[in-house]
């Protein structure tokens, strides 16, 4: 993988918090987690129709990459209302995966 597709870097914890003070930073951190995971998702060819274990494959990345853009933008909105307890849980559900 080159990497080309992979120009939007996901926001760290410390640029997320940011929201809390200035609310109208949230819409750039969320545009820029929805770009980083569309790329990701770009990245990676369908497989053939004919090839099962590999269709199987594929959808258990895809439905991970939704399931990881969820939490990511979870956490986005918990920092944004200032729920440290909410926080805390979509990371924990975040390192489960």
């Amino acid at each position: 993988m080159s990497g080309e597709g992979l120009k939007a870097a996901l926001p760290s914890a410390a640029e997320m918090a940011v929201c809390f003070r200035e609310p109208s930073k949230r819409g750039a951190f969320l545009e820029r987690i929805v770009r980083h995971y569309a790329g990701l998702r770009t990245a990676v060819p369908k497989p053939a129709r004919k090839d099962e274990p590999v269709i199987r494959a594929y959808s258990r990345l895809m439905s991970r990459l939704r399931t990881e853009e969820q939490s990511v933008l979870e956490i986005l909105d918990s920092f944004a209302r200032g729920d440290a307890a909410s926080v805390r849980e979509a990371a924990s559900r975040l390192t489960r995966l």
